[in-house]
C-alpha cells in the first residue's frame, strides 16, 4: 500500500502545478501542460486503485537459482562422466 504521505505529497505538488499551469498566458504550451496534468491527474487516481507492486518476487529468484544449480549439475555430470 502506498504511504499517506507519499499520496500527500503528490496531491500538493499536482495542486501547485495546476496552479502555475493556469498562471500561464493561453498559448500551446499551456495547452500541453494541461494535457499532461490531466494525464498525471489520472494516474495519480489510479494510484489508490491499486495496491503498490512489489520490487521483486522472491519465489522467482528462487526459481532462477534452482534452475541455475540444475543446469550446473547437469553440465558437471556430462563433464565427469566416463565414455
Amino acid at each position: 500500500m502506498w504511504q499517506t504521505t507519499t499520496i500527500k505529497g503528490l496531491d500538493e505538488a499536482l495542486a501547485e502545478l495546476q496552479r502555475a499551469i493556469e498562471s500561464l498566458p493561453d498559448t500551446a504550451v499551456k495547452k500541453q501542460l494541461q494535457d499532461r496534468y490531466r494525464r498525471l491527474q489520472g494516474v495519480r487516481e489510479n494510484l489508490e486503485n491499486k495496491p503498490s507492486a512489489s520490487c521483486w518476487n522472491p519465489y522467482s529468484l528462487l526459481g532462477v537459482l534452482v534452475t541455475a544449480v540444475v543446469l550446473a549439475l547437469i553440465v558437471l555430470h556430462l563433464a565427469t562422466r566416463e565414455r
